[in-house]
């Protein structure tokens, strides 16, 4: 599981540092987080292998640090790259990247989000997004004092209710 495998960075990497940045490379296939979270590391790159053949889905879990729900949580210097990420309500988001989320990158990223407030919550951040794509039934990013760079990102909501439309980016 690739929350084990970040839970265990210790002992297969040692301790990241910008010398010593670790690669937690997740094979093909779909991997079922349920209700738990998988929280980034600084100098962890996290790659899939390829966002149409690796999936993590779940519906969310906690971070310490975070008052939100979601199944991944960003980290300063951190890297998700080829893998697909998708997420069901109860989370808040699918990804969340709070102020201490403030250099993550994420490329090459497919986010699908199910029945969430956003597929993405940046709060007080700048993380950036380079060939990412988001699907989602209500917001695709929201953000809340962040300053996101994005480069070759799409957005895409669909399924809204006309009580509720949906929107792209807040």
């Amino acid at each position: 599981s690739p929350v084990a495998a970040m839970a265990d960075l210790q002992a297969w990497c040692g301790a990241p540092a910008n010398s010593n940045r670790c690669q937690l490379k997740i094979l093909p296939g779909t991997y079922d987080l349920g209700a738990t979270a998988l929280v980034m590391k600084p100098f962890v790159t996290v790659t899939g292998s390829g966002p149409y053949t690796t999936r993590l889905r779940g519906t969310g879990g906690m971070n310490p640090t975070s008052p939100s729900l979601a199944l991944v949580f960003g980290a300063d210097d951190a890297e998700l790259r080829s893998l697909t990420i998708e997420a069901a309500s109860p989370a808040d988001a699918a990804i969340v990247n709070d102020d201490e989320a403030g250099s993550a990158l994420y490329k090459d990223v497919l986010v699908v989000a199910r029945q969430l407030p956003a597929a993405i919550l940046n709060r007080q951040s700048s993380p950036v997004f380079e060939d990412v794509a988001i699907d989602a039934d209500r917001t695709g990013m929201r953000n809340e004092r962040a300053t996101p760079s994005l480069t070759d990102v799409t957005i895409t909501v669909s399924n809204t209710a006309a009580a509720s439309p949906g929107e792209g980016m807040s």
